[in-house]
């Protein structure tokens, strides 16, 4: 009877692999094995095609970056603060000057040469218009420092933006070659896969048979975990790949996809 039993343990303990494997296989199988890379292109993109052929090119995605990024939009923005501060500077001394004006009637008037039937000579009658002007030196004299300042930084600024619209680049590019390598890596795993499957699935029916050693079913179980593993990490780094490629190019991805014909 104990020897039954540990019979018993030990087959279900050798089984382990196949049914964990036979898990993994249904849940991919009801996904759509093959058929879909993640989130963000379920939708719009199809695994069993090359991504080249349904992504725009890299010029383009370039282009729509350089109005739709984040961090280039952000730039824009400083350099429009900093134009605008010149503009500012270069008015910033008329703040001592104004204009006054009022209106007075009364009919007290200065007599003289017989002006009283003249009311705009009287002192208390009519419009009055006055002409302030308060500008300090030093700020007349710090106007063009402080000008040549300003446009100094939003040349900066503008050197700025040019550096990061190169780095955008360069990493946009290293994304986008690394997206459509990892998705060519994942459709060689996922053949490697089906031959592991094929293999796993001989060796356990020899082994059902007493025809293989447990040592090689064993094996031939463990390969065919490591290549479902391969093709799940690699599903996730084009998924992820896929990610970045939106998020700095600053759109959807249906604004990445290539027009379908």
């Amino acid at each position: 009877m104990q020897a039954i039993y540990t019979y018993i343990v030990l087959t279900v303990i050798r089984q382990l692999p196949f049914i964990f494997a036979l898990f993994v296989f249904v849940g991919v199988m009801a996904n759509g094995f093959g058929q879909s890379i993640g989130q963000v292109d379920t939708v719009y993109l199809d695994i069993d095609k090359d991504l080249a052929s349904q992504l725009l090119p890299f010029e383009s995605i370039y282009e729509l970056a350089q109005f739709h990024s984040p961090v280039l939009k952000q730039q824009n923005a400083d350099i429009e603060s900093k134009a605008a501060a010149i503009q500012s500077l270069k008015w910033t001394f008329l703040s001592g000057v104004g204009l006054t004006s009022g209106l007075t009637r009364g009919n007290q008037s200065v007599v003289t040469n017989d002006n009283s039937n003249y009311p705009l000579l009287s002192l208390s009658n009519g419009y009055r218009f006055g002409f302030n002007a308060n500008i300090s030196v030093g700020d007349l004299l710090s106007r063009r420092p402080n000008i040549r300042q300003a446009q100094a930084t939003q040349k900066f600024a503008m050197a700025r933006r040019d550096v990061l619209a190169q780095e955008l680049r360069r990493e946009l590019y290293r994304i986008y070659q690394a997206t459509l390598l990892s998705q060519r890596m994942l459709r060689l795993y996922i053949e490697g896969q089906q031959v592991a499957l094929v293999a796993f699935q001989t060796a356990e029916i020899n082994w059902k048979e007493n025809r293989l050693a447990a040592s090689d079913y064993s094996s031939a179980s463990q390969l065919y975990t490591q290549a479902q593993a391969k093709v799940e990490g690699e599903r996730v780094a084009v998924s992820m790949n896929l990610f970045d490629l939106v998020t700095l190019a600053g759109v959807p991805m249906a604004q990445l996809q290539r027009l379908q014909r």
